[in-house]
């Protein structure tokens, strides 16, 4: 017994792989076959049902009337007068007496058909079979009585008819019905196979595209046919991803150009200045030369530094590391690195603030506004830092040139110099505000360029979520 079990939820599992295995077109039409083929066997059941509830109907109305054309024969001359005419095999008439005798009688019997005795005058009815049942053999006679007066005796009189060619005719219907449902089924399968077919030939044509696809040809868009419903949408959306693949490529690409060509500025210096002091064994020329390669290291040193955390920002690393972070000790810690480092008059106007964020990503953030102010303000740079309501922010002003307003939003583009006549040395690496951006919009913030009103220059502001704002007082130094 178990191995047959085995077996059959086996074969089972089979049929249901198998019918996964197959495609949209083929499950559809296998669905929409059998929902019809359902639908058939529900109808035609119910339509052998109905039709033969109004042939009975039908077939009792008719017993009735001659029911009741014989109780006026016999409420005339008697019982007798129902011999002299002529009954069909399917109509039969019988005459009881009071004493429940049969005294009339169209076919061979000597027993009443049935035991209904209604008064003179009523009418009763029994036998009518108004559910259809296939393949049933034995089918009752219906038969309608009614009870007639004569010569100061109550009679009854008997007329049934047979249901059984009522029921034949129903069931003759059925078959015709069942037989001509396989080709319905046919047709149902073959319209499904053509409908599903055509409306799935756009999605064959889009991913015969998206086959074709390679990293580097992400710009053919896959076709949207006319039909304006899902499919259509689904070549749209398709699109609009490819779209957004290939701008990715392509920032990709120019970030890898970008990154090596900064990389081998200070790679090509270190090697020069290896080459100058390997033709001189004397120790003179290492000391001469110890402070550009240390430069050069450092800069390509800081490089790699802000290709790893931008590197961190695209992955999505960048402030899960929650911990308190106050601004005003980090702007502090600026202050003196710029007062300490050159010779540029530093003011500030510093509020205790806190945000929660990655410290160290935040500090990048703050040493790259400053060093941005410090490298093109003539003579003085000013750090705010403020609080108000859910926001905290920082502000960075110059007293430099500024940057025109047409050029404010490609500042925080990777590797952008807006003088690309410049030196990495005056104009930066290009990365320095577009981690300041990338970091602050990790951390939920914002950060804009504007025209600093006093001092002429450029200004920096940068918009965090403030978690507490400690305001005491403004305090300047």
């Amino acid at each position: 017994m178990t191995v047959l079990a085995d077996d059959d939820t086996g074969g089972c599992d089979q049929m249901r792989r198998g019918f996964r295995r197959g495609g949209v077109k083929e499950r559809l039409v296998a669905v929409s076959v059998l929902g019809v083929a359902a639908a058939l066997a529900v109808g035609i059941l119910l339509f052998a049902n109905l039709l033969n509830r109004s042939l009975v109907a039908h077939l009792g109305s008719t017993t009735d009337a001659a029911a009741e054309i014989a109780a006026e024969a016999v409420a005339t001359t008697g019982p007798t007068a129902l011999r002299a005419q002529d009954f069909s095999e399917l109509l039969r008439v019988q005459v009881v007496d009071p004493s429940g005798a049969v005294v009339f009688s169209s076919f061979p019997t000597t027993s009443p058909m049935s035991g209904l005795r209604p008064a003179a005058g009523a009418s009763a009815q029994v036998g009518a079979q108004y559910w259809w049942v296939p393949f049933e053999d034995q089918i009752p006679w219906l038969v309608s009585a009614r009870g007639v007066l004569y010569a100061g005796q109550e009679y009854v009189v008997l007329v049934s008819s047979a249901q059984a060619p009522t029921h034949e005719a129903v069931s003759t219907t059925a078959i015709i019905m069942l037989a001509l449902s396989p080709l319905i089924l046919v047709l149902v399968g073959g319209i499904t196979w053509w409908l599903v077919g055509r409306a799935l030939r756009p999605v064959e044509a889009i991913r015969d595209q998206v086959a074709r696809l390679t990293a580097t040809r992400l710009d053919d868009p896959v076709p949207v046919p006319d039909t304006h419903d899902e499919v259509a949408a689904l070549a749209v959306t398709m699109n609009e991803m490819l779209a957004r693949l290939s701008a990715a490529r392509s920032v990709q690409l120019r970030f890898i150009a970008d990154a090596s060509h900064e990389l081998r500025s200070p790679l090509t210096g270190l090697s020069g200045l290896l080459e100058v002091a390997r033709s001189d064994d004397s120790l003179q020329t290492w000391r001469e030369l110890e402070p550009m390669l240390t430069t050069e290291a450092h800069q390509m040193s800081a490089v790699v530094a802000n290709l790893l955390l931008l590197s961190r920002v695209d992955g999505g690393r960048v402030a899960t590391t929650r911990q308190d972070v106050d601004l005003d000790d980090l702007a502090w810690e600026e202050v003196g690195r710029l007062r300490a480092s050159t010779a540029l008059t530093v003011l500030t106007d510093i509020h205790p603030t806190r945000v929660i964020g990655d410290r160290v990503a935040l500090t990048q953030v703050l040493r790259n506004l400053c060093d941005n102010a410090a490298r093109h303000a003539r003579t003085t740079v000013r750090i705010t830092t403020s609080s108000q309501g859910p926001t905290a922010s920082w502000v960075v002003e110059d007293d430099g040139s500024g940057v025109p307003e047409e050029d404010r939003g490609r500042v925080f583009e990777r590797f952008v110099r807006l003088d690309e006549s410049r030196s990495r040395d005056t104009g930066g690496s290009g990365l320095g505000l577009a981690i300041v951006r990338d970091v602050v919009l990790a951390h939920g913030g914002s950060v804009v360029m504007g025209s600093s009103a006093d001092l002429g220059g450029a200004r920096l502001v940068v918009a965090l979520p403030c978690v507490q704002s400690l305001d005491e007082g403004s305090t300047i130094r």
